[in-house]
């Protein structure tokens, strides 16, 4: 249940990207997520054949391009909700660890699909007064046959750096849902417990 959701999210959210309102010199939040995107694909396309050998290839691409921009622990934070107060700094470790692997072969599954024809929309860029957070909207195409997905990204200031933090396709919100799921879990089998199913399920090919 776990990858399935991240396949239906995250596979839709081509793009993870930052704008820096402090340095003048870097992009804006739709230029950096068009070069990211960019970046991204043209990666997977020189790189079909050896993904095709190897799927593997394909999260190296995701950890080197796409996950610098994301900020996993607050992601792994908000998604342990009021658990994340009483867990030991081993366990939230772990966790964010596990959350770190799962995103990436989430990613690397589900964007490997597309390739630098599918057009995406960037329709607006917003960045609130304080200059600490940032929305940005994009129209990101399905599979063949399938109507768009209105998909927002969230981002805030984290060491002088614009980071992702969440990301919303068609109204539902990647945070919520899985800080549902690992709250709901975490009552029934304990943090521990499902550490362990995350570590399972990312260490399988």
């Amino acid at each position: 249940m776990i990858r399935t959701r991240a396949s239906a999210l995250l596979g839709l959210a081509t793009v993870l990207a930052a704008v820096a309102m402090a340095n003048p010199g870097e992009p804006s939040p739709r230029q950096l997520i068009e070069q990211t995107t960019d970046a991204f694909l043209t990666a997977i396309a020189d790189a079909r054949e050896a993904i095709l050998e190897d799927p593997e290839h394909a999260q190296d691409l995701v950890a080197r391009i796409i996950m610098p921009h994301v900020d996993v622990d607050t992601v792994g934070r908000w998604m342990l909700s009021k658990h994340w107060r009483t867990a030991t700094p081993a366990q939230r470790e772990r966790f964010v660890d596990e959350v770190r692997t799962m995103l990436v072969r989430a990613y690397a599954t589900a964007l490997a699909q597309y390739t630098k024809g599918d057009q995406i929309k960037y329709l607006s860029e917003h960045v609130s007064e304080d200059g600490r957070s940032a929305v940005v909207r994009a129209r990101i195409p399905r599979s063949r046959g399938s109507q768009s997905a209105d998909v927002v990204y969230r981002l805030h200031r984290k060491n002088e750096a614009w980071m992702l933090f969440d990301v919303t396709v068609g109204g539902v919100s990647l945070v919520t849902t899985y800080r549902s799921t690992f709250v709901t879990r975490i009552e029934s089998q304990g943090l521990d417990g499902v550490i362990r199913e995350l570590s399972r399920l990312n260490s399988q090919r």
